[in-house]
């Protein structure tokens, strides 16, 4: 077995993806009403109050006379009915009790800090300050307006000024706002989760992702779950297999969560029975080949053995095939990136070069993109393509800039949470940042702190897929820390 280490405890951990929280006030906390039953419409209202007349006021550029005053005049109306019409619109006001208290408790929960924004005037937010109850402020750790900051969303600089003043983290800031224009300008800003707000079941998921110890809570369910995680077909029959094992080992680096069967030499992908297949399975180099890279058990003698092996069942293309059977002539240029990889760690890459050139071919010609004869996705390609290029420095010289343009190109698409998280490690490994995929990722974990079933595998002949939450989970987790490292 291998020597057992520990994955890193959550306090070596950034922990949650955000600390703090910029709310905004208008259609997110507060709603309010153009309905005034005044000469002064709807429509007519609203206009005004997307009137450049209007901003200025909510910078406290002008007085409220004043822009009663020039409202009157640009729009044509009479000063009493704009009057009339703004102090109903301000009795119209009413506080979104179900997200005040999906902050309240969040707050309560986690300690993230809430600040406030509005583009309000002084006026206008010194009528609501008195309007609302104090348990409502006390929510909040600092409120910007922009009658303070003399700037209004979407400035720019209204977010600069309020992760200046209260000194806020943009990596570790979520924002939440209604109107895409302030989303765009925050996100330039560098606040890096930007929340559309629709409805309170979208925004308290959202929040939650961000604002979840997700390591802390995945790490204690692979825990709990520790060496019984085994796989499942997309049919939901249980087998137990040593490849998803290994995986997880080589990706957790904790052996006292894998459940591993160390090999004598050769490994089979099957631990128990076998499922839709043959009673009797042969080796395959592929399971092999993460054994021999993953354990650090076998002596260099029998590594050598076994790639003398695998170079004596080379097909008459020069590539690996997937079994040490004759009988079986399967290729996979998955399997024969892990096949490289294993021989490149041992020095002996160059004598499989056809491998290489097949390799190359795939990735040039994107002939991944929707998985392989055993491989489910085009994820798992350039997953395993990044410990290849990690292993072997001339690979990656080879490799790397083509690499780095197929996974840019891959990021954000489409994909399961095993999907994701490979892409966002395959990113990482060549300073690529996947953000919408890592955030895609965190919205993706459930309750119990796991993240669901991806599809690693399929069976060649009938195309069922295999797959292993606790694969998918240890994947998930080494895909966060990976991204926020960078």
């Amino acid at each position: 077995m291998p020597v057992a280490t520990q994955m890193p405890s959550t306090s070596q951990t950034s922990g949650r993806a955000c600390e703090s929280i910029i709310v905004d006030f208008g259609g997110v906390l507060f709603t309010w009403s153009a309905n005034t039953m005044t000469p002064v419409r709807p429509k007519l209202l609203r206009r005004i109050f997307s009137s450049s007349i209007w901003f200025e006021y909510e910078k406290g550029h002008i007085s409220e006379q004043e822009c009663i005053q020039l409202v009157a005049a640009e729009f044509s109306i009479f000063e009493v009915d704009f009057t009339r019409a703004l102090k109903s619109a301000r009795r119209s006001v009413r506080l979104n009790t179900s997200v005040f208290d999906l902050l309240r408790d969040l707050k309560k929960h986690t300690g993230v800090r809430i600040i406030g924004m509005a583009n309000m005037s002084s006026t206008e937010w010194d009528l609501l300050r008195r309007k609302m109850e104090p348990e409502v402020w006390a929510l909040f750790d600092h409120i910007y307006t922009s009658a303070d900051v003399a700037q209004r969303k979407p400035s720019i600089g209204f977010f600069k000024h309020i992760l200046d003043s209260a000194r806020l983290v943009p990596a570790r800031t979520a924002l939440i706002d209604n109107r895409v224009e302030n989303l765009v300008s925050a996100a330039s800003a560098g606040i890096r989760a930007c929340f559309s707000f629709t409805t309170v079941d979208g925004l308290s998921r959202s929040l939650n992702a961000v604002t979840r110890n997700a390591l802390a809570d995945a790490e204690g369910w692979l825990r709990r779950h520790a060496q019984e995680m085994w796989s499942v077909t997309d049919s939901g029959v249980k087998l137990e297999e040593n490849y998803a094992q290994l995986l997880i080992f080589d990706v957790t680096r904790d052996a006292s969560l894998a459940n591993i069967g160390t090999p004598s030499k050769l490994a089979n992908f099957w631990r128990g029975r076998t499922i839709n297949t043959t009673v009797t399975f042969p080796h395959d180099l592929n399971t092999t080949s993460i054994a021999c890279t993953a354990l650090g058990v076998f002596p260099q003698q029998m590594k050598d053995d076994i790639v003398d092996e695998i170079l004596s069942i080379k097909t008459s293309e020069g590539l690996a095939p997937t079994y040490f059977d004759s009988t079986r002539p399967r290729i996979d240029p998955v399997v024969n990136i892990n096949v490289l990889t294993f021989l490149y760690a041992n020095g002996r890459g160059h004598e499989l070069p056809e491998a290489l050139d097949w390799v190359q071919s795939v990735l040039q010609t994107r002939a991944y993109e929707h998985g392989t004869l055993y491989f489910a996705t085009g994820d798992a390609f350039l997953y395993f393509l990044s410990r290849l290029l990690s292993i072997s420095p001339s690979v990656r010289q080879r490799l790397g800039k083509l690499f780095v343009e197929r996974v840019q190109e891959r990021c954000g698409t489409e994909g399961d949470a095993l999907s994701l998280g490979m892409r966002v490690i395959a990113a990482a490994s060549v300073g690529v940042r996947a953000t919408l995929d890592y955030q895609r990722l965190l919205l993706a974990q459930e309750e119990d702190g796991s993240w669901p079933v991806g599809w690693m595998y399929k069976y060649g002949s009938t195309g069922m897929r295999i797959g292993n939450k606790g694969l998918t989970t240890a994947v998930a987790v080494a895909a966060i820390r990976k991204f926020r490292a960078m």
